[in-house]
């Protein structure tokens, strides 16, 4: 049987959808999608990997616009591939949405920005976060920089707040917010540990009510615990 490594979970319109990374008995790795019809697991067509003898990993997903739409990492060098599901099967979206085809890219997050999807990624195994926006069937970069600060990051998270890109990532173990201004990407506030003193990671982003949460693990020695913070 099918081992799932790894899944996520959006309401498109008001169905649920679940995409996940399934290694089958012979080690390929194969990204599907259900939704849930009000009784059971319904699959939506196939396997969504280009090429289904290349590693698959990392799928996310999102409504845009009352469809969902697939993200993950396919291939070695690792690339950003994106689909979505028109009814009757899956669409690429455009092709390359990272920087660079010889780039390695790793953990994407899909999000609507405004009717419009865009996903932030991180180049390389602990690189720069970027965020790449969809138009006319081309991925392009959203700003001329990467939205992190340097240093080392962890997996970003993408959120809709008002139409405007809002990204949290943890970088030098901070978890950091900023959102993108029309031209630069700008730091909201310093950092959003409960205690910038300890470590703080894996934050996911959503917005309540107009405004940004996150919601971040932070750690101090032997000892882990979730939290939640509110820009204002």
């Amino acid at each position: 049987s099918d081992t799932v490594k790894s899944a996520s979970i959006a309401a498109v319109g008001t169905t649920p959808y679940v995409v996940y990374n399934a290694q089958e008995p012979s080690l390929t790795n194969l990204i599907f999608v259900k939704h849930w019809n009000g009784s059971s697991w319904v699959a939506d067509g196939g396997a969504l990997n280009v090429d289904p003898t290349k590693l698959a990993q990392q799928p996310t997903i999102a409504d845009v616009g009352g469809v969902p739409y697939v993200a993950w990492i396919e291939g070695l060098p690792g690339q950003v591939v994106v689909k979505h599901w028109d009814g009757s099967a899956w669409v690429r979206d455009g092709g390359l949405v990272g920087r660079n085809a010889a780039d390695f890219n790793t953990l994407p997050s899909i999000a609507s920005i405004a009717g419009v999807p865009e996903v932030a990624f991180n180049e390389g195994l602990s690189g720069p976060v970027w965020v790449s926006r969809l138009a006319n069937n081309v991925w392009s970069t959203v700003g001329s920089s990467a939205v992190s600060n340097g240093g080392a990051t962890g997996a970003p998270s993408l959120a809709d707040v008002g139409g405007v890109p809002y990204v949290s990532w943890s970088e030098s173990n901070q978890v950091l917010i900023k959102h993108f201004n029309g031209s630069a990407w700008v730091q909201d506030g310093t950092n959003a540990n409960e205690d910038s003193s300890t470590s703080a990671s894996s934050p996911a982003l959503r917005s309540i009510g107009g405004t940004p949460f996150v919601a971040f693990t932070q750690t101090s020695g032997l000892y882990s615990a979730v939290f939640l913070s509110e820009f204002s």
